[in-house]
């Protein structure tokens, strides 16, 4: 049986809070960090009960009739459930032609040698994208992710590099302090997002949209601030859902820097973790490529706390209006150009106080970049 959701209720979000599949990304919690996107979901039921779903983001193409739909890391369902797979695509399909959408995209948390899946969606007509290497889909391809099954904050400490050990201890000896913060945090972040994108070369979503994540994720997310001597040096949001938790966005000072603060913010959200019971920390995205490249040191830095590299399959497309695709496609990169140029005039010239305005258009939601 299949239902059609406009809202999520509490049936819906413990389904996906105890999923293997499920994510924060699926859950009613992230559309409200999505307030510019409309949030639908495809239930499959079986004996009465959830067995499948799948949150949908619906988003009107600017000067067209036509919408985008995305669903964020779905479905949330077993990859080898085939009854379950063709019920969440025929919904999805169902909504298409009721929402008017020219294109159906998911980025499922399946891993990429899971080659069934793969046939099994070719077969339903998913074209699936090339492997990205770097930053450029909805999605990081590859992440970085420290499995915390069965382990105490002792054996995960064990479990990390070296030097890693050691930053995390220098930035004790220095004076480092680590504490959870409230919305009134969020300027001092904010500053901090804006000299990290400037000093790294990407765009930095306005204030707003920080404090609507803080406040539609509520006890689910924490603010993280690292300071010395009363001076702020790093600051990192995160957030959980079921048994995860996913490091979203961090930012750092340009001075400081030998204090070793990032060092000691990660360890206390991974202490956080644990604490919670949470199976695994999530950093999110690293560079898929070989050799030294410009993301290689991000890599370096969060597989230094003993995260492990987990490729998934990647970026499927489903085009409804195979016409309108096309129109759309090439639409898409000037709304971003467009929108990538405004935010990059916002992270260097805002005033350094937190204030409210309105995000560009853009699909993606690639990492610490104005996107989706």
């Amino acid at each position: 049986m299949i239902e059609l959701l406009t809202e999520t209720t509490p049936e819906y979000e413990a389904f996906l809070a105890s999923s293997p599949r499920g994510t924060l990304f699926q859950s009613g919690f992230w559309h409200g960090v999505k307030k510019n996107w409309r949030w639908r979901a495809v239930v499959f039921r079986r004996d009465g009960k959830i067995a499948a779903g799948m949150s949908i983001l619906l988003r009107q193409v600017p000067c067209t009739p036509w919408k985008l739909a995305y669903a964020p890391r779905g479905p949330a369902c077993d990859p080898q459930d085939m009854e379950a797979l063709v019920a969440l695509i025929e919904g999805a399909k169902q909504l298409g032609r009721q929402e008017n959408v020219c294109l159906l995209k998911l980025d499922p948390d399946a891993p990429l040698e899971d080659a069934g899946f793969q046939k099994s969606m070719a077969a339903l007509g998913w074209q699936l994208l090339p492997e990205s290497w770097d930053f450029d889909r909805i999605q990081p391809q590859h992440l970085a992710r420290i499995d915390l099954r069965g382990k105490d904050a002792e054996t995960v400490l064990a479990g990390m590099k070296q030097k890693t050990r050691y930053n995390i201890r220098l930035a004790e000896r220095k004076g480092v302090e680590v504490r959870v913060c409230g919305p009134e945090a969020l300027p001092e972040f904010y500053d901090l997002m804006k000299t990290t994108g400037i000093r790294d070369g990407f765009a930095v979503r306005p204030c707003s949209y920080f404090e609507g994540m803080l406040r539609s994720l509520g006890a689910n997310a924490r603010l993280y601030m690292a300071c010395y001597d009363g001076i702020s040096l790093a600051g990192a949001i995160t957030a959980q859902f079921g048994n995860k938790t996913w490091y979203l966005y961090g930012a750092s000072a340009d001075e400081g820097r030998d204090k070793m603060a990032n060092y000691l913010l990660q360890w206390n959200m991974i202490q956080w973790a644990i604490e919670s019971g949470c199976d695994w920390y999530d950093f999110r995205g690293v560079s898929g490529g070989q050799g030294e490249n410009k993301t290689m040191g991000l890599w370096r830095f969060k597989g230094g706390f003993g995260a492990e590299l987990q490729t998934l399959v990647g970026e499927y497309e489903l085009p409804l209006k195979p016409a309108a695709c096309v129109i759309v496609k090439k639409l898409i990169p000037v709304f971003q150009k467009c929108a990538l140029f405004f935010a990059s005039l916002r992270t260097r010239s805002e005033p350094r106080r937190c204030r409210r305005s309105l995000p560009g258009f853009s699909f993606g939601c690639n990492y610490d970049t104005i996107r989706m």
